[in-house]
């Protein structure tokens, strides 16, 4: 139990090919490792079950306060990866797509267990987002008569069990707004600088090679960011012209309104000189055509 004897390997690159995802493209994916180095449990083997967090939304962020705060001094290693396109992860995000699930899984059955202090178990975690890819990867790792050989735990929080329901049609309303505001909030996370700016791949430290390879990361993500700008740039001008041709319904409806107010009190105030002018003749009927008025 403890942090004393943890070791950081923040920024390492995984290379993906068709061998380890056969859905998806060549590039390299980053991931962080939080690992003890005594020790487990009595025995004299530092191997440990892992915790493993794959998200789009920064490892550094995420990981930190996600997952190794709360399992690392449990005595569990921690390993947080940066999904294709956000973080310091190459290519293009595509969320929650097959290529997504192939990489996690490929980490759970080959590249997790294949570390010299995992014990070949593995746990996932996380929340939304985070949570729906572990019951999508679930699918994909490595069985024994329907066992999964290396992911023995998952623990998804506030994830989908119907995407019709709970996210195009939720509560009846088609939802536009929510994935099209999820996916600009994820965009801008993933235009923060990456990890690898920092270094600890081609070298241990800061180092060229590894700051200009981020610089060429943090550029992909930025041409990611046309998508969702494009949409709200065709989405905003027509809310604003909505939102103009309301009020000015709005602004008629209260004019013609104004306008038979108006016609009423004119009419009531000619009803009254009429029945100034007819004084002299009739003064009874003249009273009872008066409270008739004011009634009205």
């Amino acid at each position: 139990m403890g942090v004393a004897d943890v070791k950081v390997d923040f920024n390492i690159a995984i290379p993906m090919t068709k061998a380890e995802n056969p859905v998806g493209y060549n590039c390299n994916i980053y991931a962080s490792a939080f690992y003890h180095t005594s020790p487990y449990n009595g025995t004299g083997s530092i191997k440990r079950p892992t915790i493993f967090l794959a998200t789009g939304y920064h490892r550094d962020l995420i990981g930190l306060m996600f997952a190794v705060i709360a399992f690392v001094p449990h005595d569990y290693n921690v390993v947080v990866l940066d999904m294709r396109g956000t973080g310091s992860g190459e290519g293009v995000w595509d969320p929650l797509s097959p290529i997504e699930q192939y990489d996690v899984a490929y980490m759970i059955d080959k590249w997790i267990p294949a570390q010299p202090w995992s014990d070949g178990t593995v746990g996932m975690v996380g929340g939304s987002y985070m949570g729906i890819i572990q019951y999508l990867a679930a699918g994909l790792v490595e069985q024994v008569n329907g066992t999964p050989t290396h992911l023995k735990a998952i623990a998804p929080i506030s994830a989908y069990n119907d995407v019709w329901k709970d996210i195009v049609w939720h509560g009846g309303n088609f939802d536009l707004e929510f994935m099209a505001i999820w996916i600009l909030m994820t965009d801008f996370i993933s235009i923060l600088p990456p990890d690898l700016i920092v270094g600890g791949v081609a070298e241990p430290n800061f180092n060229k090679t590894d700051f200009m390879n981020a610089l060429s990361i943090w550029a992909q993500h930025f041409k990611q960011l046309t998508v969702p700008l494009e949409y709200y740039a065709a989405l905003w001008p027509t809310q604003f012209a909505e939102e103009q041709e309301h009020r000015a319904k709005q602004k008629e409806e209260e004019l013609r309104r104004n306008e038979e107010k108006k016609r009423a009190a004119a009419a009531k105030a000619q009803a009254k000189e009429l029945v100034a002018r007819c004084a002299q003749s009739n003064r009874g009927f003249i009273v009872a055509v008066e409270l008739a008025i004011e009634r009205n």
